[in-house]
C-alpha cells in the first residue's frame, strides 16, 4: 500500500545512495558488444591431418570448394556452410553438423555464414559440449577469399575453444567482445521506479 501511495504521488524515490546496492551493481551495468580487430590465431601445427566432413547445399560453391580442400586440415571436425540466403535448410545443416560431432567428442565445428544465422546455435552447442571447439566465420557475400579464410580459421580451431570471426569486405578480421558501456556524465545509472 505504501509503495502504491509513493507511485501515485509521482515523487522521486531516493534511497540516499547514488549507486546500486552491493551485489546487484555488477548485474545492472549496461553492456555492449564491440567488434575488435584481432589477428587470426596460429594454425594447429601439432595435429595430423584428419577426417573433415563438409556440409552445405548442393548448389553452394563455398561448400564445394571446401570439400575439395579440407583433406589437408589438421585434426577432425565438421565444416558447415550455411546458405547465403537463409532458408529451411539452414537448421537442418546445423543439426546434421551437431550429430556428426557425436562420434568426435573433442572435435571441431566450423560454421561458415554470410550475414549471420548460425552463431546462436554454435554458441549453444559449445555451452552444452564444452570439449567441442566451435568457430563461426561470418563472411561478406561474394568474398573472393572465402574458401581460404574458412580453411585458415579451421586450421586454427582448437577443441574446447569458441571463436567468432567476422570478416569485413576489406578483409579485416574482427571478433565480438563484451564491454561495459560508460555511464552518463553524472556517473549514475538511469534506474528508478519507472
Amino acid at each position: 500500500e505504501a509503495l502504491e501511495e509513493v507511485r501515485a504521488s509521482g515523487a522521486p524515490v531516493s534511497t540516499g545512495h547514488d549507486a546500486p546496492p552491493a551485489g546487484v551493481d555488477a548485474w545492472v551495468r549496461p553492456w555492449v558488444v564491440r567488434m575488435v580487430e584481432r589477428p587470426l590465431p596460429a594454425p594447429r601445427s601439432s595435429r595430423e591431418p584428419g577426417a573433415w566432413r563438409v556440409l552445405g547445399t548442393e548448389d553452394d560453391p563455398l561448400a564445394s570448394a571446401l570439400a575439395g580442400r579440407s583433406d589437408a586440415l589438421p585434426g577432425s571436425g565438421v565444416l558447415v556452410c550455411l546458405p547465403a540466403e537463409l532458408d529451411e535448410q539452414a537448421p537442418d545443416l546445423l543439426l546434421q553438423a551437431a550429430r556428426a560431432l557425436t562420434d568426435a567428442p573433442d572435435g571441431v565445428l566450423v560454421v561458415a555464414q554470410r550475414g549471420g544465422g548460425g552463431a546462436g546455435f554454435a554458441r549453444t552447442l559449445h555451452l552444452e559440449r564444452p570439449a567441442v571447439g566451435v568457430t563461426v566465420v561470418d563472411l561478406p557475400p561474394d568474398d573472393p577469399h572465402a574458401t581460404d579464410r574458412v580453411l585458415a580459421e579451421a586450421a586454427a580451431a582448437l577443441p574446447g575453444r569458441y571463436v567468432e570471426a567476422d570478416y569485413a569486405a576489406d578483409g579485416v578480421r574482427r571478433e565480438p567482445v563484451l564491454a561495459v558501456t560508460p555511464t552518463r556524465s553524472g556517473g549514475t545509472l538511469p534506474l528508478g521506479p519507472d
